[in-house]
């Protein structure tokens, strides 16, 4: 295979042109450009708390279902360090948040889901989030769609505009 390439990497007038080298290098330039564009607005999700796998970034504004990625802080979620999350978005500012028996979250009356309470896996029970009533201005209550997600339930409220809101892809 290389007998078969090194004509092609032998210098010829052909690619030691210099128009020609200078195409090289814009085109190259290009895609560079076009690739760190695209990958910057895509985000890919590789955990199984939500069910979408490759969104898109967006500025459109919050509304129901959203899925929302924004940067958890707290002791639990690698090391207090801070990690880049992706949850769906479920109660919205002006919304009343309510928990029954400690455990099964509602919002506006309509059941989102029960607190992830014991994770057998660091062996350690979870806390979970203490909160009734009207959700804040600038806030929003996430959820994942695995029974095991580590979310709202457990940690509270997102500021939204210290989030970005996604487009599903796929």
């Amino acid at each position: 295979m290389m007998k078969a390439l090194q004509p092609l990497l032998k210098p010829t007038s052909f690619n030691t042109n210099g128009k020609t080298k200078k195409k090289f290098f814009i085109t190259l330039f290009v895609i560079g450009a076009a690739f760190v564009f695209i990958t910057r607005s895509i985000n890919w999700v590789v955990t199984p708390s939500i069910d979408a796998t490759l969104l898109r970034y967006t500025d459109a504004p919050f509304k129901y279902g959203d899925y929302v990625t924004f940067t958890l802080m707290h002791a639990m979620a690698n090391h207090g360090n801070g990690i880049e999350v992706t949850k769906k978005l479920v109660c919205l500012p002006g919304d009343i948040l309510r928990i029954d028996r400690g455990v099964d979250f509602f919002c506006n009356d309509n059941f989102i889901g029960r607190a992830y309470e014991y994770s057998p896996d660091i062996k350690q029970h979870l806390p979970v989030f203490d909160f009734q009533g009207v959700i804040p201005i600038n806030k929003g209550f996430v959820t994942g769609n695995h029974p095991k997600s580590f979310d709202s339930r457990n940690w509270g409220f997102i500021t939204l505009n210290e989030s970005r809101n996604n487009e599903v892809i796929l």
